[in-house]
């Protein structure tokens, strides 16, 4: 593995993922928060805890690239597509789990699994082209 490489790779992954998460969140799921709200913290306190959501960013930015380079065979952008997608449906599963036990409308389970599924695929494309050979 190289070092400089990954940490790279986690870094463009880390700071895709910030930006990514709080714009999908806040303009395409924001309305459906709203009607929740009882259920999530009051948007007054939410920046009390954003230490925790990005220790969970960085955590998911490093084992997302190291699980990547455990299997990397160095066959471009493509591979990490395909790895994404992969770990995209893995952690879709969590959508279904959270749709099950909590009461959420439907349509905002639908859209945490687009949001897994294209946050890890276009993450993996990110991974794989940083961190291809010179």
């Amino acid at each position: 593995m190289n070092t400089k490489r990954f940490l790279l790779a986690v870094v463009a992954v880390f700071v895709f993922v910030n930006f990514f998460e709080m714009l999908y969140h806040q303009y395409l799921v924001g309305e459906l928060y709203g009607q929740t709200a009882e259920l999530w913290r009051p948007t007054e306190t939410m920046e009390d805890y954003m230490l925790w959501m990005w220790i969970g960013y960085a955590l998911l930015s490093v084992m997302f690239c190291y699980i990547f380079l455990k299997g990397y065979e160095n066959k471009g952008v493509m591979e990490g597509v395909r790895y994404g997608l992969l770990i995209g449906i893995l952690m879709a599963h969590g959508s279904f789990v959270m749709y099950a036990v909590m009461p959420i409308p439907f349509a905002m389970a639908v859209y945490w699994i687009v949001d897994a599924l294209v946050l890890c695929t276009v993450s993996g494309a990110i991974l794989a082209a940083v961190y291809k050979p010179a």
